[in-house]
């Protein structure tokens, strides 16, 4: 998939479409894929358990970005969107 993430509802989605349609094996497989740190899915905290984030690379290079990020002398620690992009 191309999206960074997505909604855990369209990851049941996915897992109906490729038959596996019990709720709890599909909530395990996720348990899984987290582990292994394929997916990042954190359904254990109430704010994130709708997410699904497909490309744990995605989030890794976004803290690298933020933690090398060297902001100009007028910027005053302040991170645009276009300084973010690469």
């Amino acid at each position: 998939m191309r999206a960074s993430n997505i909604k855990f509802t369209a990851f049941r989605t996915l897992c109906d479409e490729k038959g596996l349609t019990d709720p709890l094996q599909q909530d395990s497989l996720a348990r899984i894929l987290h582990a292994l740190g394929i997916i990042l899915h954190y359904g254990e905290d109430a704010r994130l358990k709708d997410t699904t984030v497909l490309k744990p690379q995605w989030v890794t290079s976004g803290v690298y970005r933020l933690l090398r990020f060297n902001d100009g002398t007028d910027a005053s620690g302040v991170l645009t969107l276009s300084d973010s992009q690469p």
